[in-house]
């Protein structure tokens, strides 16, 4: 439904389903902490709209009103006000945990590989057919956006790697021909389209996540109501670390800086 929107971010159905089911899990079995893989190293610098926060059920409904075709029955989902109820009231926490940490994208990939026999596929988001689809076609295809250049920045200025490393990695193309032509075909027919169906998807003028309806509290990241809740949501600034004076986990305000500065 969101490909028939004609909108930017097409995960927001799976991302948020899976946000949903952890909070639920979490409220059922009275946990308060959600650990993210999430980190400003490599994700800390995002184009403006280009997506919007996927756990705004309110958009996904209206979407689906306008385009889907199948009866949420199953679907996970958490309203607005559950959402605010899970971290005011249950103080459930969703905690991005490497933004405390020393994390280095190379190093911990060398660390899967030689601990675990874990293998590279190669791309940040490759890790499935469709995301590697939306993220390398669908997206600079439609809307022009390249998110390698997002990711790519934010790891120059975390110091990881140089502006010259980014730019030979842009120069690679990120699809062979045989490569792409098996997506398409592929995620066309998981989707239930025609090849001449998707490829006037990809025709048809490209449309802001504003343009449809969304909840007051994702409305804007920028509003005081929407970083405050972010805020209690991720428990910023309760988080420890080993060098403070109890032993425990505090991190001092330099550090926090530190870490969110380049939060927009």
């Amino acid at each position: 439904m969101l490909f028939l929107a004609s909108v930017p971010n097409c995960e927001i159905p799976t991302d948020h389903a899976i946000n949903a089911t952890l909070f639920r899990i979490a409220s059922k079995t009275n946990i308060h902490t959600i650990i993210s893989g999430s980190n400003l190293v490599t994700e800390g610098i995002y184009q403006r709209n280009i997506g919007h926060d996927n756990k705004d059920y309110t958009h996904i409904s209206d979407l689906h009103k306008r385009f889907g075709q199948v009866p949420l029955k199953t679907y996970p989902y958490l309203s607005t006000m559950r959402f605010a109820k899970s971290i005011l009231f249950e103080r459930i926490k969703f905690i991005p945990i490497l933004n405390y940490l020393d994390y280095n994208r190379d190093q911990a990939i060398s660390f899967l590989e030689s601990e675990f026999g874990w293998r590279n596929y190669g791309r940040k988001h490759g890790e499935s057919t469709f995301t590697r689809f939306f993220q390398e076609y669908y997206l600079p295809e439609k809307f022009g956006i390249d998110k390698r250049r997002m990711h790519l920045y934010s790891m120059i200025c975390a110091g990881h790697i140089t502006r010259d490393e980014a730019m030979a990695t842009l120069e690679k193309h990120m699809y062979t021909e045989k490569e792409l032509e098996n997506d398409i075909e592929f995620v066309s027919k998981k989707l239930g389209f025609s090849i001449k169906e998707f490829e006037k998807i990809i025709q048809a003028k490209p449309k802001l996540h504003s343009d449809y309806k969304v909840s007051w509290l994702f409305r804007s990241n920028r509003s005081l109501i929407y970083q405050w809740a972010r805020r209690v949501a991720t428990g910023r600034g309760k988080i420890r670390s080993k060098n403070s004076q109890d032993n425990g986990y505090q991190i001092e305000k330099k550090d926090k800086k530190t870490y969110y500065e380049r939060l927009s």
